[in-house]
């Protein structure tokens, strides 16, 4: 929770009726680094790991990179 930031309601049901909620927040990343990616050219992202876990931010990291 950052102030200032909302993530979009349609994100947040999809994270809630995941059965794996991580999981679907890792993809849900993904899908939004790729799209700017291609959309807008954007070449970096801060990525910020719930609760220290930052074998999820490397697990986005090496998907992006393939």
């Amino acid at each position: 929770e950052v102030p200032g930031m909302e993530i979009p309601v349609d994100m947040m049901e999809r994270i809630a009726s995941a059965s794996d909620a991580p999981t679907e927040g890792v993809r849900i990343a993904m899908e939004l680094m790729a799209e700017l990616r291609i959309t807008m050219g954007v070449r970096g992202v801060y990525l910020v790991p719930p609760f220290g876990r930052y074998e999820i931010a490397a697990e986005i990291i090496q998907a992006l990179d393939r």
